[in-house]
């Protein structure tokens, strides 16, 4: 690009990059002219920018577990996610998605009693937060829960989200009669 300056004047040069890859780079350069004046060639000093780190984007990832993994009809389940930032650009806002209740075996099944704790989480490139809810067993044999987590990229507000997971397998069971005689 080109322009004339007049004397004491200045010009703006905006050039675009776009990033093939993570790292970090700096960008420099001068200018150089003629005098209007003499036709004498005229050059500025050199110049950088500071530094620019440049992220991968972030991504998601989550892991459910339920627990305990036996539990008696009318008893509680804690399903706990962790939700990973395998990117370097931090993730914003990340919530779970509707918890699916999946039964594999027989009526088992569960009531949500709170959750998620907390709503959403911030979560930095390379680091893991924690999600949990709270959840009643009923009917009997074997339930699983299911979900995914969003957020957006801190760098570009872009959508993220992650696969949707299952937790492992809860096996439900009758209350035993003789705890039920006690109580």
């Amino acid at each position: 690009a080109n322009a004339a300056i007049a004397g004491g004047g200045n010009q703006t040069f905006t050039y675009i990059y776009n990033a093939t890859g993570a790292g970090t780079v700096y960008f420099s350069g001068n200018a150089s002219g003629i005098d209007a004046n003499d036709s004498s060639a005229k050059n500025s000093n050199y110049d950088a920018t500071t530094d620019v780190v440049i992220q991968t984007a972030a991504a998601l990832d989550i892991e459910l577990s339920g627990v305990p993994t036996t539990v008696a009809t009318g008893q509680t389940i804690t399903l706990i996610m962790v939700a990973s930032n395998t990117g370097q650009a931090g993730a914003n806002s990340v919530a779970p998605d509707l918890v699916g209740i999946d039964t594999v075996a027989g009526t088992a099944s569960s009531e949500i009693l709170s959750g998620p704790v907390p709503a959403t989480h911030n979560i930095p490139g390379g680091e893991l937060r924690v999600f949990t809810w709270t959840y009643s067993a009923s009917g009997t044999g074997t339930v699983r829960f299911s979900s995914t987590a969003q957020g957006t990229d801190a760098n570009d507000s872009s959508a993220v989200a992650s696969a949707s997971e299952y937790s492992n397998n809860v096996e439900v069971l009758q209350p035993s009669p003789n705890l039920a005689s006690e109580m």
